[in-house]
Order: C-alpha cells, then sequence, then structure tokens
C-alpha cells in the first residue's frame, strides 16, 4: 500500500435536532396526525439534552486528525456553533436528501442518503449526537489498511421493536451472499480470537444456513461511502421506501444495512468493538455505572442513550457536572 493510501481524509458525520424549534414543532404534529400506528414518533426520538456540545470538545480533543465534520440538521443549529469553522460542513436535510423524502421526522432517510451529501470523503464514521469521545481515539480505530475496522460476529435478531428494523437488513443479506462460503473464504475474519468471549455466537449459529442477524454494538460505524452507492444500487426500490416514511416504521431499514453490507462481503478489518467504548441506557442501567463508564477513560466512546430517565432534571445536571470536569474548556467548534 502506498503513502497516500496509509493518509486518506476521514470524516465524521453526525445528525442534530432542536426538538423545541416551534417551526419544527408545527411540522411534526401536522405530520404526525398522518401516521400509522405501526410508525414511531415518541418523544425520546427528538428531545435533545443539552450536551451536544461536549460532543464537539470531544472530537477537537481527542480527534483532532479527522479531515471534517459534517453537521446535519433540518436547517437550525445550535446558537453556540461556530459556523465559521474550517473543520465543520454544516449540511442542511434539503442539501442532500431529495426533495421527496422531505420534511423527515425519521433518522432512517437522513442516513440512508448521506453518500449524497457534497465533498464527504471516502471512509467516513457516522455518530448519533448521544455517542460522545471521551479519550484519545487513533484514525486506526476506525480503519486499517483502508478497511472499515469492526466485528464479525453474529446474532439471533429479535423480531421485535427496533429489532424488526434491523432483522429487515439481515434478510437482504440473505439475497446476495451464501454465509457459508463467506466464512469459508475468510475464516479469521469472523473466527478470530480478538473477539474473546463473543467467538461462541459465531461458533453456535455455524449450522444455521442464513444470516440470523448481527451484533449491535450501539457506537459509531466506519463506512465506505462507495458501499452505500453500492447498497443503492441493488436494492433501490427497499432503500427509497424507506426513505418516503415520515416517521421509522417497521417496514424500514437504516444505516445497518450498510454496516451488514461490508460485513457480509467481509469488507472489514477484524477488532474487538467492545473496547472501542460503552453503550449505556439511561434510564435502565444504573446511573452510578453511568456516571462511572462516563467518568472512565477506560473506553474512548460511550453513548447515552434516551430511555425515558425519570428524573431526567437530575439526570442532565449529573451528566453535565461529569462533562464539566471532563471538557473545562471550550472547543474552538464553539463562540
Amino acid at each position: 500500500m502506498n503513502k497516500k493510501m496509509k493518509n486518506f481524509p476521514i470524516d465524521f458525520v453526525v445528525p442534530w435536532l432542536d426538538s423545541t424549534d416551534p417551526e419544527w414543532q408545527k411540522s411534526l404534529q401536522e405530520h404526525k396526525s398522518n401516521s400509522g400506528i405501526y410508525e414511531d414518533a415518541t418523544e425520546k426520538r427528538y428531545r435533545d439534552w443539552g450536551l451536544f456540545k461536549y460532543w464537539f470538545r470531544g472530537v477537537e480533543k481527542y480527534a483532532p486528525w479527522v479531515n471534517k465534520v459534517h453537521l446535519i440538521t433540518c436547517g437550525h443549529y445550535p446558537d453556540w456553533l461556530n459556523l465559521d469553522h474550517p473543520k465543520l460542513n454544516f449540511v442542511k436535510h434539503e442539501d442532500y436528501i431529495p426533495a421527496d423524502y422531505l420534511p423527515t421526522f425519521s433518522s432512517h432517510p437522513i442516513e440512508l442518503n448521506i453518500h449524497q451529501i457534497e465533498s464527504l470523503s471516502e471512509h467516513f464514521v457516522y455518530f448519533n449526537d448521544d455517542m460522545f469521545i471521551k479519550a484519545p481515539l487513533k484514525a486506526s480505530d476506525f480503519f486499517k489498511n483502508g478497511l472499515p475496522c469492526d466485528s464479525g460476529v453474529m446474532q439471533v435478531t429479535s423480531g421485535t421493536g427496533f429489532g424488526k428494523i434491523v432483522l429487515n437488513s439481515s434478510a437482504v443479506m440473505n439475497k446476495y451472499q451464501n454465509k457459508r462460503h463467506m466464512l469459508k473464504s475468510h475464516p479469521l475474519k469472523w473466527f478470530n480470537p480478538k473477539y474473546r468471549k463473543q467467538l461462541l455466537f459465531n461458533f453456535l449459529l455455524l449450522p444455521w444456513g442464513e444470516f440470523t442477524g448481527f451484533y449491535d454494538y450501539h457506537l459509531p460505524n466506519a463506512f465506505l461511502k462507495s458501499t452505500l452507492n453500492t447498497v443503492w444500487e441493488n436494492e433501490y426500490s427497499l432503500l427509497h421506501e424507506t426513505s418516503l416514511r415520515k416517521f421509522r416504521h417497521d417496514l424500514d431499514v437504516n444505516q445497518y444495512i450498510f454496516r451488514n453490507w461490508q460485513l457480509v462481503n467481509n469488507n472489514f478489518h477484524p477488532v474487538n468493538k467492545h473496547l472501542l467504548g460503552d453503550f449505556c441506557l439511561v434510564g435502565k442501567s444504573p446511573f452510578n455505572e453511568v456516571l462511572s463508564k462516563l467518568n472512565s477513560s477506560k473506553k474512548p466512546i460511550i453513548c447515552l442513550n434516551d430511555h425515558d430517565p425519570e428524573n431526567l432534571d437530575y439526570v442532565i445536571e449529573r451528566l453535565v457536572s461529569s462533562f464539566e470536569r471532563i471538557f473545562p474548556d471550550k472547543s474552538s467548534f464553539e463562540i
């Protein structure tokens, strides 16, 4: 591999929403009245905890090598954001999502059309706005030898709740790839000692001839833009129908269709993704454990997923206090 290939640019992509925006709320209510019983428009899909500035502080302090940050919103942005930052590309939905899909109140069209963002690099990492960097990261944590870093760990996906959407993506993989052929062609990508205890999943699922799902780490995913183009070429109707829906639906697919495509085509570099970060259900996981993981530098990323905590104001106050200790200074992304 030549030197140029070793130094390819890596972008970050992150969507954000201000659910208190009156114009957005008005539009939401207008379209929500027409949503069906299988569509998800619950409050926790949209509310912001006021922590987003710490996402940028983490990027600047612990991932200064990032080429560009593409911030996606419906048009509004935090009042503290420095729009003139040289690494920031402020992207409105209308800038890259086809007009037929707008307005959207689902993350799925936002994710499925990312490849159409102007100036997006071939190698990029997709974050949700609840995934925070809190310790040093290297570019090689996401890409090695030009390939996305991931864990080829299989799982049986539940057909309930969010699992329905994940299962839809798995079904697509069985159309294009033979599981046994995939395992035989690159066995060390699937039976790699780096996976440790999770190797058991792959051994237990060996008798099944089809893909039953893949372990979801709820952490940032590394992608090749060309993967998104390829999946659109092969599954246009499915991605188009998903993008047309205003709210999450049981028939949808999401960004995991791209991740799964990379996995089943062995287009990834095997790593133990558990070492990259922690996933916390704030409102279900013991809160002291959440704070302990946030304040620890053992893993560089934490996902603070909104799971309807009862004492939301208290939870936010404690999280802000912890983030202020980790990042006491403003980043250059802030005014």
